[in-house]
């Protein structure tokens, strides 16, 4: 049996296949359509330790060091993530997931 990820689980959702090495483009299921130019897909590649150990120096707390690496590996700003649908915030955490854990 497989195991589905978040974005599996919801309804009517076309989850984002998340095997292979990475880079991974995602294509957003709510794009950020209120800022020039709008974005409908994210990029995410693969992370490095060095990218982790910024991320822990840059904020003490946990869910601020994931936001603050999610934004390093997509070369986009804090800011942005902050605004993401929280199911695009999912097909990240999804991406990360499988690089990090050997799925690729």
């Amino acid at each position: 049996m497989t195991k589905k990820s978040i974005s599996d689980q919801m309804e009517g959702d076309q989850a984002t296949d998340f095997t292979g090495a990475g880079p991974f483009t995602i294509t957003l299921k709510y794009p950020l359509s209120d800022i020039e130019p709008p974005l409908s897909t994210l990029t995410i590649r693969r992370p490095r330790v060095a990218d982790q150990t910024a991320a822990a120096r840059s904020a003490k707390q946990t869910d601020l060091q994931e936001i603050n690496l999610f934004a390093s590996l997509c070369e986009i700003s804090v800011d942005l993530i902050g605004e993401l649908d929280m199911a695009d915030y999912a097909q990240l955490q999804d991406a990360y997931a499988a690089m990090t854990q050997g799925n690729g």
